[in-house]
């Protein structure tokens, strides 16, 4: 896309970077971006078209109704996306997104450049990422599929749906908190990390936690095979055939979901 840029004199040598991010930008903000095979890719005609055909059911009288709101989500999974006339072909998309195999890393990211966006990149390429490839897990963070920084229908859909998420407790982030305490009301696997010298919050450090000195590259590389491997370790261990995860919630207050009629098993 950069050499395009140039070639097209879209943008001079010194600026296509700062061009191509820009339009990255703006096509995640569209929901234009989908993460394929672990990458993000930009959503073409032909996909859309073909999602959208698979989606709409056939109807008489070119009347298409909307799945209702009452829908049990599993119900809703199984059958075919039926698409109401508000529904662009990129919701369609995002809506029918497989998660299967989705863990969704909830993790302070900060500002391009910032301590916590260093932080951030650091264990989702090189810590967590790696650990995750072992088990044949595609990670996904909040900024690559919505606008960061906003608690997004998409973000709370991952946090509901992904059969694993792993939360970043460095830096005492209180988004990452917000979020971490709407996976423990899905009653799913979460594993929880944080760097060497940040304080762990009492409601959650009864939970074991994976410890990461991130202090100097010193502390850091020697250890950083452990560290993938104790990830990879609890990852295994949280989803390890468990229907519903134990959080503070269910320790503390096991009949919360019974007053609204989703009680443990059912």
């Amino acid at each position: 896309m950069r050499d395009f840029a140039i070639e097209q004199s879209l943008a001079a040598e010194d600026t296509a970077d700062e061009c191509v991010e820009t339009f990255l930008a703006n096509a995640r903000d569209l929901g234009l971006l989908t993460n394929y095979a672990g990458a993000e890719r930009l959503l073409t005609f032909e996909i859309l078209l073909d999602e959208l055909s698979n989606a709409v059911p056939a109807t008489t009288g070119g009347q298409v109704s909307q799945t209702p709101h009452d829908v049990p989500v599993d119900v809703a999974k199984s059958s075919p996306r039926i698409v109401g006339p508000g529904s662009s072909p990129a919701q369609v998309i995002a809506e029918s997104s497989d998660l299967s195999n989705v863990c969704f890393l909830v993790t302070p990211i900060g500002y391009e450049g910032s301590e916590q966006r260093q932080h951030a990149d650091l264990m989702l390429g090189s810590l967590i990422g790696p650990a995750l490839a072992t088990l044949g897990m595609r990670l996904v963070r909040a900024d690559k599929i919505s606008t960061p920084g906003l608690i997004t229908s998409q973000v709370i859909d991952h946090l509901v749906r992904a059969p694993l998420v792993i939360a970043d407790l460095s830096f005492g982030n209180p988004n990452v908190f917000y979020e971490l305490a709407l996976r423990h009301a899905s009653r799913k696997p979460t594993v929880q990390v944080i760097r060497t010298g940040d304080p762990l919050p009492f409601d959650v450090g009864q939970f074991r936690t994976v410890t990461i000195d991130t202090t100097s590259i010193y502390t850091l590389v020697p250890q950083i095979d452990t560290y993938r491997a104790e990830i990879a370790r609890q990852c295994r261990s949280a989803m390890d055939g468990q229907n519903e995860a134990e959080t503070p919630l269910s320790r503390f207050y096991p009949t919360f979901w019974d007053q609204f009629g989703a009680g443990p098993g059912s």
